[in-house]
């Protein structure tokens, strides 16, 4: 994970339309929230938005991972709460395995233990 995250705000640039990103969020009575969603012509979609209505302050387009398992991308929301990811937890979108983020390089539960048992 080497890439800077730069928040846009939706004031200077929207993001390509159905990009998965990450967003920050204003409620109706000014709480800030940050989730996980795109746009499509003139409205956000956001598939785990825990509030029923928000305004798009600032997107930052999700960090992805190639799976181990499978060799797709992945996002990882989570990541962008962090300058890097020293040990986490994801499951593949594609093949629905779990896998896990060391040191910012993603690897099989087995991996993990051939790395570690040479120590």
């Amino acid at each position: 994970m080497t890439t800077e995250l730069r928040w846009v705000p939706v004031s200077e640039r929207m993001p390509a339309d159905e990009q998965r990103v990450g967003l920050k969020m204003l409620e109706g009575g000014g709480q800030t929230f940050y989730t996980m969603g795109w746009h499509t012509g003139d409205r956000w979609v956001l598939p785990e938005n825990p509030h029923p209505e928000g305004e798009g302050v600032a997107w930052v387009a999700l960090l992805t991972f190639t799976r181990p398992h499978c060799g797709e991308q992945t996002e990882h929301p989570q990541a962008l709460a962090f300058d890097r990811l020293m040990m986490s937890r994801a499951s593949c979108r594609h093949c629905g395995k779990e896998f896990l983020i060391v040191d910012d390089v993603p690897i099989t539960q087995s991996e993990y233990q051939k790395r570690n048992s040479s120590r």
